[in-house]
């Protein structure tokens, strides 16, 4: 036998064996060797059939199962041979017999257990594979080299005939592996426990009686060969009770047909020959049995255990399905829930957004109507200009927020048209211009000459894309050039490929950093973000916004050296548009029967007074039950609905007004809230709601919504489109917007006006370096100037806008916005003195 390496199916070692667990393998050994000397059927020292070698095989394959170790296996296999021994001391065998034939059985056990163990495979008997083994080597191998050295010991030592020992010892020692090792390698402790149940034991009496009458049959008498009797009744055995009933069979049937062949009794007797024939005939019919048995009792239970194995995999398929079943309803609540918060989050969104722009209403209207009034020194004009510029700015985040929200959800629409592309990058580059010679950096541009001229997609995103990266490179090179490199790298379905190449001489990006760059509020480190500043949302915006754009985007870097930040996007080559036609002057609405639905007073104020100041009259209702009654009561010519409000929403109001038919389903209503977000939109749409103002609103957009509701306005016509110059600049003044202006209002309400203008001029030096306040005074500036003809001014506001929110050069733009305005300012010092 081996070392003390595992076999496969082996369980973990147990407690170490005792000493008297050794003395009981001895006395099993030397009462198994008593037995078989018992046993024998004809003259000599060799037994009929050896039952002690496969009872000490059996027990060292089960401790090789149990994992025993080699040197408790050895124990066993000493007291076995000890036995053995002792044996032939009792039946005062010679010294050199009394040594000599144990150590060949024990070389017999050794060599029909390594093949066994050579198989690698668990120690089950009931295996076909492992049974099959191991008859084979009981049956030929093993039994045949201990029998060639027991014969060649017995015939130097005793003087017997080798020929007729070896014949001898052969079919016994083999037919006592065949019927002993199987038997105690498949029953079990369990299988006995089993018998204690009340079926078990009337199926356990039933094979008793049926195997005592069959054997009866055959084996007491001799004058009739019913020899193939006893093979029914070992079937029905191994059926009932597996392999126990293979055992309890083959066991019956050994004894009854040796003590029934020694008393001279059995169809064994019929055969011909003398005892020695008979004893042949004997081991024949017990090893076919045996055989036969085992086979058929393997067979059955390869078949239960399939069956179990079946059972097991039909359940485990039963489970899989509830599991499966089990985790669809999981996901299908999870996506309910997703999108419960989803909505949820939208709710909120709008409902923060309604009560954060519910007061910044009010403190810029308030402040909006004090800056309209007659009596107010320029000092105070100021003031009131900044806290109006503070709620706008405040009201900037809110947007923001907004905003976030959008990207978040997908929501950002893309909206393609002609463009000029060298347009847009010489505007990138001269917007990036003053921060980049501040460092002394040079700034090239170049486009490649088979670009298209004119291109198809979102000016306004490529743009937030080009001034990001650009912007990035001038950050992070403190010497050397940033390069824009505009090429056409082929054509597709979508249309021609157009990469974008920004290249820089600046830090450069270590490789193990670059999966970094555009992931959301992530920097390549935390020293670059304290050198640097920024939140790290810039380029995963720039990732989002390519590949909305069907785009690809990347990166190259050598650090030391800069880094190339590229993005390739499908643009149609496109025609130059047509020059628009300049909008037609807004005529004074008529005057207007207006219903207000609004629950706070200070909204209601404010409101009223804009509306009266433009000659309609205003009835205010509280909520939308008081709309309702107030809508049935008088003929209004439109309704400006707010929507969250106590009793009755303005959803509710609207629905119930459009249920009551007639005029009512006509009547224009507007929705007048804070709730901007899509959805909330959308919402009011189905309600039967004609159309939205976002509060806090502006003047002239209520105004203009209005007019685009009001009944019976008057048709406009249509105007030729006024011939563009080839240059890009606007006019500094128009005078005849000045002119319209002046004569719709007043000449006193136009000074109001240009007074706000000089101040909001005066505010950009207060807001210099605070780029976010500065954003939001050009934001204001930009509307104002234009409404006073100032289109210089106004344009010149819009870039300065756009150069703030993308941190951009915002000193070259506000120094040309100032120049302007002092333009400006010198212009309406000349036109007070005429």
């Amino acid at each position: 036998m081996s070392g003390a390496a595992a076999y496969p199916g082996q369980q973990p070692a147990a407690v170490p064996l005792r000493w008297w667990r050794y003395g009981l393998v001895f006395v099993l050994i030397f009462g198994a060797c008593l037995l078989g000397i018992g046993l024998t059927l004809t003259e000599g020292r060799v037994a009929s059939i050896w039952v002690a070698n496969g009872l000490l095989a059996a027990i060292l394959l089960r401790s090789c199962a149990a994992g025993r170790p080699f040197s408790e296996r050895a124990g066993i296999a000493a007291a076995g041979v000890l036995g053995n021994m002792a044996a032939n001391v009792a039946l005062n065998d010679p010294w050199l017999i009394t040594i000599g034939l144990p150590l060949c059985n024990l070389i017999e056990i050794i060599l029909c257990t390594f093949p066994l163990l050579a198989l690698r495979e668990p120690l089950d008997f009931s295996r076909p594979r492992v049974l099959t083994a191991f008859c084979i080597v009981s049956l030929t191998f093993a039994p045949v080299v201990s029998g060639v050295l027991a014969a060649g010991w017995l015939s130097l030592v005793d003087g017997g005939n080798f020929r007729e020992i070896f014949w001898i010892w052969y079919p016994a020692d083999a037919l006592g592996l065949l019927i002993v090792t199987p038997i105690v390698m498949t029953v079990h402790k369990a299988d006995f426990e089993a018998l204690l149940t009340r079926r078990m034991l009337w199926r356990l009496g039933v094979v008793v009686a049926v195997m005592a009458a069959a054997l009866t049959l055959v084996f007491w008498q001799k004058s009739f060969p019913f020899l193939f009797f006893a093979f029914p009744a070992l079937l029905f055995a191994v059926f009932q009770l597996g392999f126990l009933g293979a055992a309890l069979g083959i066991l019956m049937t050994a004894v009854a047909a040796y003590i029934a062949t020694n008393s001279g009794f059995g169809p064994l007797l019929l055969s011909h020959g003398d005892m020695r024939a008979t004893l042949v005939v004997l081991q024949i019919f017990v090893a076919t049995t045996a055989l036969e048995s085992l086979v058929v009792a393997a067979v059955l239970d390869q078949r239960k255990k399939l069956q179990a194995r079946l059972f097991e995999a039909l359940q485990s398929a039963e489970d899989a399905a509830e599991s499966l079943a089990k985790s669809q309803q999981e996901t299908q609540a999870a996506l309910i829930g997703a999108r419960k918060a989803s909505e949820a989050k939208t709710d909120f969104l709008a409902s923060m957004s309604h009560e954060i722009r519910t007061p910044l209403n009010s403190i810029i209207g308030f402040t909006g109507l004090v800056l309209d009034g007659e009596k107010i020194s320029r000092e105070a004009r100021r003031r009131l200009l900044l806290s109006q510029n503070a709620a706008h700015s405040l009201l900037t985040i809110v947007n923001d927020i907004l905003d976030f929200s959008k990207i978040e959800a997908g929501r950002i629409d893309i909206a393609p048209h002609p463009f000029a592309i060298s347009s847009l990058a010489d505007h990138m580059i001269s917007i990036l211009h003053g921060s980049a010679e501040g460092k002394g950096l040079t700034l090239k541009m170049e486009i490649e000459e088979d670009v298209p001229a004119w291109l198809s997609g979102d000016e306004k995103r490529i743009g937030q894309v080009l001034l990001n990266l650009l912007n990035n490179a001038v950050k992070f090179t403190d010497e050397g050039s940033v390069s824009l490199r505009i090429a056409r790298e082929g054509k597709t379905d979508a249309g021609e490929t157009i990469g974008f190449y920004i290249a820089d001489t600046g830090i450069g990006i270590p490789e193990d950093k670059r999966d970094k760059l555009f992931r959301r509020f992530s920097q390549v480190d935390s020293s670059v973000h304290r050198r640097y500043g920024g939140t790290g949302l810039g380029l995963a915006i720039c990732k989002r916004l390519v590949e909305l754009m069907g785009g690809e985007i990347g990166v190259s870097s050598v650090p030391g050296e800069g880094s190339t930040f590229w993005f390739r996007l499908p643009l149609p080559a496109s025609e130059a548009p047509p020059a628009p036609a300049l909008p037609e002057r807004r005529a004074k609405t008529r005057p207007l029967d207006i219903l207000l639905v609004e629950d706070l007073p200070m909204n209601q104020e404010i409101a009223a007074a804009y509306l009266e100041k433009e000659g309609h009259r205003v009835a205010v209702a509280g909520d939308g039950v008081e709309a309702i009654e107030a809508v049935q009561n008088k003929r209004f010519d439109l309704v400006l609905m707010d929507v969250q409000m106590p009793r009755m929403d303005g959803i509710t109001a609207t629905e119930t007004i459009r249920a009551l038919g007639g005029r009512f389903a006509t009547l224009p209503i507007i929705a007048m809230t804070a709730n901007v977000l899509s959805e909330q939109v959308r919402r009011f749409k189905e309600a039967g709601m004609d159309d939205h103002v976002a509060k806090p609103f502006a003047k002239q957009d209520l105004l203009r919504t209005i007019e685009k509701w009001s009944p019976k306005r008057p048709q406009r016509k249509e105007k030729k489109a006024m011939e563009t110059t080839d240059s890009n600049e606007p006019t500094q003044f128009d005078e005849q917007t000045f002119a319209e202006l002046s004569a719709l209002l007043g000449k006193d309400r136009v000074e109001k006006h240009v007074s706000t203008f000089e101040a909001m001029l005066a505010d950009l030096y207060v807001n210099g370096e605070d780029h976010d306040a500065l954003a939001k005074a050009a934001h204001k500036l930009k509307s104002v100037a234009g409404m006073l003809g100032f289109m210089r001014v106004s344009g010149l506001a819009n870039d300065l806008e756009q150069a703030c929110d993308s941190t951009g050069a915002v000193d070259p733009a506000l120094a040309r916005l100032k120049e302007a305005g002092d333009e400006a300012s010198e212009r309406l010092q000349r036109m007070r003195a005429a």
